[in-house]
């Protein structure tokens, strides 16, 4: 596909980008002698102004699940549109908003029947946090407060979201964070160890431990993503979930599952939860549920949950201007049925099961490889930098660049050593063979590079 923008205009356009526009997570200076202006998108394809062709690895920002360009999304936005432009949900509600809901409640497992909407992922997460706040209040528990997460745990960017999250490194220059948190942390080996050793599994002991040291009487809530994306791509074993969920049982601890970039098919199922047959108590979702077309998100608790919320003369005092829009809430409808109509979720497992085997296979005995991890469409190669590398911090940011170099779009995550492979939901089998060979030569070129250096 050639340059649908002139040269003369794309220049303007750059350089007023340049002069005023300040970009989320990036070091401006360094942009500013590589900038990319992305024009369009089709399929799992977008766009510069200057005509090249990228394959869209990272899914956007892990939300463009089933595909730039789709018309079916487009009109459905436009239909409500037209129709009705705006309408808020606080004390009245719109057809798209009541539709959404109700086949949220469907998608979701039994009782998680009662759906919040807000506009982004932090956003759910910030409501998920006052509802368990204001749910033990109403329980006669007001000390029932602190909400434990991991310490390689994301949830936001957002005050709240930033102080359930544990990444140390997205809390510099914003500390002190909100208080009423508290952080568990459990090495990656005890995440994935499919056997408990001893007498309890190790993530069982810790919680005990930490929620002992907080006092039971004051935790509310324990937030986590089922499976694991900025933090590296982690994809826990069963007996973690299994004994995180029954510590929480033991103790009346609500249990939060943060599915904002694992939802809606990402991970070969509808949620990520369904892979650890959990049963949270409250569910965030965002990204993925739109298809990134429009900007929602959505915080779905259990009918337990919500039943103090709907007694006489109570509410929620809380909520968000663009929480529901009916447009955004049109796109999510259109984007479920493409889902669901194009059977995505058994694709995305297909599919990602082959990019498995195919990196593992070129990449094996790579020296620069510590493991290849995921789950469905949400993959992660994690590196380690050669002993030989003048410059062993953010290898997996350099090798974004050199993907992008080669027509691939991606950002790295964990410790700046993960790099992840997240595309469409809808990729062939011949674009996902082509981002095999495209991973596996980046990372060899690495490596052989880094041996040189040695010699």
């Amino acid at each position: 596909m050639g340059r649908t923008m002139d040269s003369a205009t794309a220049a303007e356009l750059t350089a007023a980008d340049l002069r005023h526009h300040w970009h989320p997570y990036t070091d401006m200076a360094a942009y500013a002698k590589s900038p990319l202006f992305i024009e369009r998108g089709s399929g799992v394809h977008v766009y510069d102004t200057a005509g090249r062709s990228y394959i869209d690895a990272i899914s956007g920002l892990w939300n463009v699940n089933v595909g730039h360009g789709r018309q079916e999304i487009v009109d459905a936005v436009a239909d409500q549109l037209r129709t009705m432009a705006y309408q808020p949900l606080n004390g009245r509600s719109h057809p798209s908003a009541a539709r959404l809901a109700a086949r949220l409640a469907s998608v979701l497992p039994d009782p998680l029947n009662r759906v919040f909407f807000a506009t982004g992922g932090a956003e759910a997460v910030e409501t998920a946090i006052k509802i368990v706040r204001a749910y033990w209040l109403h329980q006669g528990q007001p000390r029932r407060t602190t909400v434990i997460g991991l310490t390689n745990g994301w949830h936001g960017c957002s005050l709240g979201a930033l102080a359930a999250s544990g990444i140390a490194e997205e809390r510099t220059g914003f500390e002190p964070v909100a208080g009423g948190f508290a952080s568990l942390t459990v090495p990656y080996s005890a995440m994935i160890a499919s056997e408990p050793t001893g007498a309890a599994h190790p993530a069982a002991e810790a919680l005990e431990a930490l929620i002992e040291q907080e006092g039971a009487d004051t935790v509310a809530a324990f937030i986590g993503e089922p499976i694991q994306g900025l933090g590296g791509m982690v994809v826990p074993s069963r007996e973690f979930w299994s004994a995180i969920a029954q510590v929480c049982r033991r103790h009346g601890v609500l249990l939060i599952a943060d599915e904002v970039a694992m939802g809606f098919g990402r991970t070969g199922a509808m949620f990520s939860a369904a892979h650890y047959d959990l049963r949270p108590d409250v569910v965030t979702c965002a990204k993925g549920i739109t298809g990134g077309y429009l900007p929602l998100s959505a915080t779905v608790v259990s009918d337990t949950v919500y039943a103090p919320f709907a007694e006489p003369g109570r509410s929620l005092s809380h909520g968000y201007t663009w929480g529901g829009h009916p447009a955004s809430c049109a796109a999510a409808l259109a984007t479920l049925d493409i889902i669901e109509r194009e059977g995505l979720c058994a694709r995305a497992a297909t599919v990602g099961a082959k990019i498995l085997h195919g990196l593992r296979a070129g990449l094996k005995d790579c020296a620069v490889v510590r493991e290849v991890r995921g789950q469905g469409l949400a993959i992660g190669v994690h590196l380690r930098a050669h002993p030989a590398d003048p410059d062993p911090s953010g290898i997996a940011g350099r090798l974004c660049h050199r993907l992008r170099d080669r027509g691939v779009l991606v950002r790295p995550v964990g410790a700046g050593d993960v790099l992840p492979l997240m595309p469409p939901l809808t990729i062939d089998d011949g674009l996902s063979g082509q981002l095999v060979e495209e991973y596996c030569t980046v990372i060899r070129e690495y490596e052989k590079s880094a041996r040189s250096e040695e010699n």
